[in-house]
């Protein structure tokens, strides 16, 4: 586990951490082996903490994995993490450990903020731009290009750019 890309970590039914991975500690700012017996609320920030915790009690009332995402800033930089959070009970049904498996999006995050940008700036130009595929076929155009063409989205998208040559 201490080789994975993966965070992971468990905590006993009150919700003390018994292990964490080394990439989990890294990411949550935790060092050493501290962190055992203690809860979230004891190590990380307490709007951290809260978001943790009422994910592993949701996983606990609702069974299955419960999915969440954690934003961590430090004077550094931003990331974010998209945790697994699950409760494990005995054959009886008795809660016994909490399980929560964590993944850095944080690349994935910077991507989209980036596309949405650039959806932006396509839609907000003044200037006529058409997207074609490599035979020439118009995938999407922009507001502009209707405007200044008088092809509506529907009449242009699925042809072929020679829809713009004149005579």
């Amino acid at each position: 586990m201490e080789k994975t890309t993966v965070l992971f970590a468990t905590k006993n039914a009150n919700g003390d951490y018994a292990y964490a991975n080394k990439r989990f500690l890294e990411s949550f700012g935790l060092e050493g082996e501290a962190y055992q017996g203690k809860s979230d609320f004891s190590l990380l920030q307490e709007a951290i903490a809260k978001e943790m915790w009422e994910s592993d009690l949701k996983a606990l009332r609702q069974g299955g994995i419960i999915e969440n995402e954690i934003l961590l800033q430090n004077e550094a930089r931003r990331r974010h993490i998209r945790c697994n959070h699950q409760c494990v009970k005995d054959e009886t049904g008795k809660p016994i450990a909490f399980i929560v498996e964590g993944k850095d999006v944080t690349l994935n995050k910077e991507a989209e903020e980036k596309l949405r940008i650039a959806a932006r700036v396509f839609n907000q130009t003044g200037e006529a731009i058409i997207v074609t595929d490599p035979s020439g076929i118009i995938q999407t155009v922009n507001s502009a290009f209707t405007e200044v063409t008088g092809f509506s989205f529907s009449e242009a998208v699925g042809k072929g750019a020679n829809i713009l040559k004149s005579g």
